[in-house]
């Protein structure tokens, strides 16, 4: 045992995160008495070692087993569940395996979890960029089924609930399945117009499964999700996403909108809003346009609407982030949306790096500093009056990202992200076009591909 840590025999809670640690915990451990452990991001395929020990060893692993209440083993090597633990671990409240990718549960696991009486919370998600069948084997599937309907008591977060809807969104558009969407929607849904793509907002399941449904049999395209949040106070859903090789279908080519005939990329954010029942009630979205939405909607095709930009440069390692952590994340992304709101940086000025970048996909605005930032911040002020201020924050806790939702005289979705010190290193900011810039940039009556408002007031009547 490591002399620093000989003398932490008291210590109940250990942090032991993006340590590389693996394939197996460090025996010293055992000499802590602890009550919750947090082992995410390393290199574990078991909780201790698998060999034979002494019945004195065994006997040490079992008592300290029975003491753990919470244990987080998320973003490691598992590729079946902790047998140690559940055969031992007689206390354990909450066990936490998202993102173990190789994993898979078998009948005999379920069968073990059941008598798992102290149990109460149990993550199993696995990355939501993978399709359903690449996640889990079906019998793995079989499996968790028969635990969900064996252990009604046994619930995931609420976080994880919000995100299983998100999952089943992507998977949606993974498939250009608008069937599937539908499913997801509230009665009352609205999708809040960006006044980019479409100037109305679309009301009820039939208008808003109409414009993703005209979406899908217009163009293909792969659609991946990039980074994911749920605010649960809000039971909101945020996703930043890329589609790639976006190319208009064949048997759409026509002369009123002549095909560019090449692919494109698109990068953009939803803003999911769920109901008590886990139905999709608001939608905000803001993205890129296509080659021939461009062409359509814009009036002199400027330049400052082309950038390189691409969500999965700013993708990051799977990560497992302190209460500590996520509140100093949180308290950066209100102190951004203060500066947003006053004009006034000082706040933020300390929770930014130097280095800051900021990028404005749509728009193409960029800045490449944390002082180049902090000058548009006044001159916006000098013409900008901020009426209402309303805004939304998700953390992810399995990242080093905050999303923001911000309504003013119009809205916003951004991304930040952090570096080790959770400073903010990058801004993605989308917005919707100031009234000038929507008057100067957009023709009139040429929303998304020229149908789907039209659709909107077919619905209202």
């Amino acid at each position: 045992m490591p002399t620093a840590i000989s003398t932490l025999s008291s210590v109940t809670n250990l942090q032991l995160s993006n340590v590389a640690v693996g394939p197996h915990l460090p025996p010293w451990v055992l000499a802590m008495p602890l009550r919750k452990l947090w082992a995410a991001n390393n290199r574990l395929t078991s909780v201790l070692p698998k060999r034979k020990a002494s019945a004195a060893v065994c006997e040490r692993q079992k008592e300290w087993m029975g003491r753990l209440t919470h244990v987080c083993l998320s973003s490691n090597q598992f590729r079946e569940l902790p047998q140690q633990l559940i055969e031992h671990a007689t206390q354990l409240v909450e066990l936490d395996l998202a993102y173990n990718q190789l994993l898979q549960i078998g009948s005999k696991a379920v069968d073990e979890l059941q008598g798992m009486t102290s149990l109460r919370l149990l993550r199993l998600e696995k990355s939501y960029w993978l399709p359903v069948e690449e996640r889990w084997t079906q019998a793995s599937q079989r499996a968790i089924a028969r635990l969900k309907q064996a252990r009604p008591d046994l619930q995931s977060s609420r976080a994880t609930d919000l995100l299983g809807v998100l999952s089943k969104w992507d998977d949606a558009y993974f498939n250009q399945d608008a069937e599937a969407l539908k499913a997801l929607l509230a009665d009352n849904v609205v999708q809040h117009a960006d006044q980019i793509v479409t100037e109305k907002d679309q009301k009820g399941p039939e208008a808003v499964t109409a414009f993703h449904r005209k979406y899908f049999e217009t163009y293909q395209f792969k659609h991946l999700p990039i980074v994911r949040a749920a605010n649960e106070q809000t039971s909101s859903v945020y996703s930043l996403w890329d589609e790639e090789a976006v190319l208009m279908r064949p048997e759409k080519f026509d002369e009123a909108r002549p095909a560019s005939g090449s692919a494109t990329s698109l990068s953009g954010i939803w803003r999911l809003v769920l109901d008590d029942q886990l139905k999709v009630a608001d939608i905000w979205f803001l993205r890129t346009l296509t080659r021939e939405e461009k062409k359509f909607r814009l009036k002199h095709r400027p330049n400052q609407l082309y950038t390189d930009f691409k969500a999965k440069d700013v993708a990051a390692p799977t990560l497992s982030l302190s209460d500590k952590q996520l509140a100093k994340m949180q308290a950066a992304a209100e102190a951004f949306n203060q500066a947003w709101s006053t004009g006034d940086v000082a706040a933020v000025h300390s929770l930014m790096a130097p280095s800051c970048d900021t990028i404005n996909p749509i728009f193409g605005e960029r800045k490449s500093s944390r002082e180049e930032w902090e000058e548009m911040v006044k001159d916006v002020f000098q013409y900008w009056e901020v009426k209402t201020n309303d805004v939304n924050i998700a953390v992810t806790a399995s990242s080093n990202k905050a999303f923001l939702h911000w309504e003013q005289q119009m809205y916003g979705l951004n991304l930040l992200c952090f570096d080790d010190d959770q400073q903010i290193s990058e801004v993605v900011g989308f917005r919707q076009p100031l009234k000038s810039e929507h008057d100067h940039i957009f023709k009139t009556d040429s929303s998304y591909m020229g149908h789907l408002d039209k659709l909107h007031m077919d619905a209202e009547h």
